[in-house]
């Protein structure tokens, strides 16, 4: 997992040959831009998402993809632990193409996104997104890129 400011992304472009064009679609990401997937290339696509934030949810994993989120308007809390030893709980069967995985944790760290901040989610890296800030729900817009793991 990685956390850090948007304005560090750069620093991260080794890490996978498409963080590259992650990078390029934040420069023309705003608060104006519309909820929505967006496909990118080499099986890269954007979700942009207006939804509320919650007091609970489950941690999730992806086998398939790496997440980066980054938010856009408004800020939640996302919570992080590491897989290692724990086993699936749940699989998210609703769509054939789902890749979506819950898990139980004892043990997490949190953080806040903002319009400011991003986090990059490899497979092995649980995370609880869209958690409240201040104890109240609210309507944020954020950005989750999916980036196929490369196999």
């Amino acid at each position: 997992m990685i956390f850090d400011k948007v304005e560090n992304f750069a620093l991260y472009k080794g890490c996978h040959a498409e963080f590259e064009q992650v990078e390029e679609f934040l420069k023309h990401v705003s608060e104006k831009t519309k909820p929505g997937r967006y496909e990118l290339k080499n099986g890269v696509y954007a979700n942009v998402d207006l939804v509320n934030t919650r007091y609970e949810g489950p941690l999730e994993a992806h086998k398939e993809y790496i997440d980066v989120q980054v938010g856009i308007v408004g800020e939640e809390i996302i919570e992080y632990a590491n897989m290692s030893g724990l086993e699936i709980y749940k699989e998210d069967i609703s769509s054939p193409d789902k890749d979506l995985y819950f898990y139980n944790c004892p043990s997490k760290t949190s953080f806040v996104i903002d319009n400011a901040h991003f986090a990059i989610f490899f497979p092995e890296d649980l995370h609880k997104p869209l958690l409240v800030v201040n104890n109240k729900m609210s309507e944020i817009k954020k950005i989750v890129f999916k980036i196929p793991v490369e196999k």
